[in-house]
């Protein structure tokens, strides 16, 4: 049995949610670049005063200094860490409406060609239903004397094709024959329209 793959679609609500995931993993972005510069620079406060300590070890005001700055660097580290962190999660959102987008986008191309299938196909199945029907319609085609009313003859004893004309005895039964005949063709004409006009709307492409 075939997998079918379930319609997605993707709307404007997930576009702007898209869009707004996007915009957020920008904005850790730069948080984490941020971070990443000043802990560049924390790291070389801290290589200078190291230095510094080399020179006086237990100046006070160094040490001060240096307790500063790593509070500061393990701070920003926590930051660019909680921003990794965020950024991690938003592009595994973005991710996951991407492989939707991407569906939708497919869906839309596969019903775009589905819509040129269908005329073809259409076309080949009524093709092949027609060509049975004609196997049928042309065994009845002009069989049990549909062209003359024969009970009407019997009942007169007609034998001929038509009725005379001459004969006023035949009249009622003429006029009555022509004018539900009439009635029929116009009916079957009707319908035949309809079956033809159906048949084009299906197969598409047919002009009115």
């Amino acid at each position: 049995m075939m997998n079918k793959i379930k319609r997605v679609v993707f709307g404007e609500k997930k576009m702007s949610e898209l869009e707004s995931l996007q915009a957020e993993v920008q904005i850790n972005e730069s948080a984490i670049q941020e971070e990443a510069q000043k802990q560049q620079r924390l790291n070389e406060g801290l290589r200078l005063l190291n230095i510094e300590l080399e020179v006086a070890p237990d100046d006070k005001d160094l040490l001060k200094r240096k307790k500063r700055l790593e509070t500061a660097l393990n701070e920003s580290q926590e930051r660019a860490s909680e921003a990794t962190t965020r950024k991690e999660e938003l592009e595994g959102k973005i991710s996951n409406l991407s492989k939707e987008k991407r569906l939708a986008h497919l869906h839309e191309l596969a019903e775009q060609d589905v819509e040129g299938f269908e005329r073809g196909r259409r076309a080949t199945v009524i093709k092949e239903e027609i060509r049975k029907l004609m196997r049928e319609i042309e065994s009845r085609d002009g069989l049990w004397g549909y062209s003359k009313p024969e009970r009407l003859h019997r009942e007169f004893g007609i034998d001929s094709f038509t009725f005379d004309k001459n004969n006023p005895a035949h009249d009622d039964a003429r006029k009555i024959w022509e004018t539900q005949k009439g009635e029929a063709e116009e009916r079957i004409q009707k319908e035949a329209q309809q079956v033809i006009d159906f048949l084009k709307k299906y197969l598409g492409g047919f002009d009115n």
